[in-house]
């Protein structure tokens, strides 16, 4: 039954604001040419192509030349990213800064056993293929040794 004071065309309105409004307020950002808003995103940091970035990183080098992953606390800092950027400021500020970083390292693998195996660490540069590292693995597309020193022996004997 319908009432007398408009009641039901109240709610009839509401219902179009509601039902075409929420749309069209979701969908207004498409038209707006906001290059990334909410409710919608194009995600810019995904959507172009980002090249191929260049990492630098600290290697540990075997006597036989194998290669092997060090843990951040060799760098100076227990956290990964800090790491990072611990080598990343060596490198900007050049050899001697690379030096003082390699050869404090270097100390500090001589001073922990399960590091014994190390002779000698690096730094390096690699450049890498985005898309390529997920789907085919981690292999540089190229790198370059930028600063290599040796781990100290133990009491200088010469044996490790």
């Amino acid at each position: 039954m319908a009432r007398a004071d408009g009641a039901p065309a109240r709610q009839r309105v509401l219902a179009y604001v509601v039902g075409l409004g929420l749309p069209l307020a979701v969908l207004s950002p498409a038209w707006s040419g906001a290059p990334d808003s909410f409710p919608l995103s194009t995600y810019p940091m995904f959507a172009r192509p980002r090249g191929q970035p260049t990492l630098h990183t600290l290697v540990g080098l075997t006597a036989g030349g194998s290669e092997r992953r060090v843990p951040p606390e060799l760098v100076g800092s227990k956290e990964v990213l800090q790491a990072k950027v611990l080598i990343q400021r060596s490198v900007a500020e050049g050899p001697e800064a690379m030096a003082r970083l390699c050869e404090a390292s270097a100390a500090r693998a001589a001073a922990e056993p399960a590091l014994r195996e190390l002779s000698a660490l690096a730094i390096v540069a690699r450049r890498y293929d985005p898309v390529d590292y997920f789907v085919q693995g981690p292999f540089p597309l190229e790198q370059e040794t930028l600063f290599r020193c040796d781990v100290p022996t133990p009491g200088g004997t010469g044996e490790r």
